[in-house]
């Protein structure tokens, strides 16, 4: 097995590695993810302000509560894939 080369970056190398995969993972769950469309636009938050780990502290906190009641709204992908997955099928009539 080949080694990550993640594994011989320096610190500095590491954290623009970990702040450019925040950024991109930011964005992709502001473009797909209802919940989070609807929790950024509620608190004021554009996802394109997220540039460090220390704008984290300006994100809106996801609760259990959260998770409970919106759980469809946090998936990123179609919906209608899950619907053809037997194993999900009984949760996906549940709602």
């Amino acid at each position: 097995m080949k080694t990550p080369v993640i594994e011989f970056a320096s610190p500095n190398e590491m954290a623009a590695l970990q702040q450019q995969k925040l950024v991109d993972l930011i964005s992709y769950v502001s473009k797909h993810s209802p919940f989070y469309q609807k929790q950024f636009q509620q608190h004021g938050v554009s996802s394109t302000s997220i540039k460090s780990i220390s704008d984290l502290t300006r994100l809106p906190v996801t609760t259990k509560d959260h998770l409970q009641q919106f759980n469809w709204d946090f998936y990123v992908f179609p919906k209608v894939r899950l619907q053809n997955t037997p194993a999900l099928r009984v949760h996906w009539e549940d709602r």
